[in-house]
């Protein structure tokens, strides 16, 4: 399931990042600080996160100096702690 996760996780933040124009490659390691998110960007982020798995995110599981890796992390445990959505 966690790699389930950590793919979903790259492939979304992949997405935005040519959307953008970035150049940047996506993996676990990569800081979220170097994708370049503004608030609006980090609240579409954290919604189209919330919709693909199906959980709840707080804006400090986006926090620019984490990596994606600790985004999964974080993910992986609200998901364990039974946080989705009710839909």
């Amino acid at each position: 399931m966690t790699m389930d996760v950590a793919s979903k996780v790259i492939d979304i933040l992949s997405n935005y990042c040519e959307d953008m124009d970035l150049g940047v490659v996506v993996d676990t390691s990569t800081p979220l600080q170097q994708l370049e998110l503004d608030s609006l960007a980090l609240m579409e982020l954290m919604f189209e996160l919330e919709e693909a798995l199906g959980i709840t995110l707080g804006l400090d599981e986006l926090n620019g100096n984490t990596t994606v890796g600790d985004l999964v992390t974080a993910i992986n445990r609200a998901r364990r702690n039974g946080a989705f959505q009710t839909m």
